[in-house]
């Protein structure tokens, strides 16, 4: 069985390293809720495929961690890399941030 690969794109801004994580299939999509629109913009989720080894790599590496979908959310719970309790859901869809200080 193939390994699955989500997106990840790096920014950097003001000297800090942003990460956005998304699962592939949601990349222009926009949810909604009472309180929130969330449009998971291409520009800012959709750089390169990665699989979850990589991604991990990169979250231990970045200042500021944005990730979207639930696959990716599963398998970085499932690893320990997160808590999937602390995720958002916006129409089904989990969002986290992490800001590391």
């Amino acid at each position: 069985m193939e390994e699955k690969e989500f997106y990840i794109k790096i920014h950097v801004r003001k000297g800090k390293t942003i990460l956005a994580i998304s699962d592939p299939e949601i990349i222009g999509k926009s949810f909604t809720d009472r309180e929130t629109d969330f449009y998971i913009n291409e520009k800012f989720y959709k750089g390169q495929k990665e699989k979850i080894n990589e991604i991990i790599n990169q979250i231990n590496q970045a200042d500021i961690i944005n990730i979207v979908g639930n696959s990716v959310i599963n398998e970085l719970h499932r690893r320990k890399v997160i808590n999937k309790k602390l995720a958002k859901k916006i129409s089904g869809v989990m969002h986290i941030q992490i800001v590391k200080v």
